[in-house]
């Protein structure tokens, strides 16, 4: 269905709606159907998971929507947006000057970034994110 064109924006907002109600078997079981598909997603489709997965609360966020971020950033194409989009969601958790994030959140997050940053694709851009590293140290110690 989703290859088909038959699942929009609006079907997504609703099904995204359904994680939000408290139930976590079925937040889970979406969050899989969604890492399932995300071959078949569209770009728009892909940005719109992670701008809701974006705006849950650093208390609230759990291991399984880092994943699915990292899940969703396999599959995107190469000219997408979405991968930059995705190493900036987990820069921002590694990088929380509040510490917001849980460990059990920032651990994973670390990986998923150092996973999407071994893509040759991204070779070019390994040495800013040394000197991001590196500023980052600074403005802690």
């Amino acid at each position: 269905m989703v290859s088909e064109n038959v699942i929009g924006l609006p079907e997504l907002e609703s099904t995204w709606n359904a994680t939000r109600k408290g139930d976590t078997e079925t937040k889970l079981a979406i969050y899989k159907l969604f890492s399932n598909l995300s071959i078949h997603f569209k770009e728009d489709q892909i940005e719109f998971i992670i701008e809701k997965i974006s705006e849950i609360e650093p208390s609230e966020m759990i291991p399984d929507e880092i994943e699915l971020v990292y899940e969703l950033s396999r599959f995107s194409s190469k000219s997408s947006t979405y991968t930059s989009k995705a190493k900036g969601f987990f820069w921002k958790i590694i990088c929380d000057p509040e510490n917001a994030y849980p460990a059990e959140i920032r651990e994973p997050a670390l990986s998923k970034f150092c996973s999407i940053m071994r893509s040759w694709d991204l070779i070019e851009e390994r040495v800013n994110v040394l000197y991001d590293c590196i500023e980052n140290i600074k403005k802690v110690s």
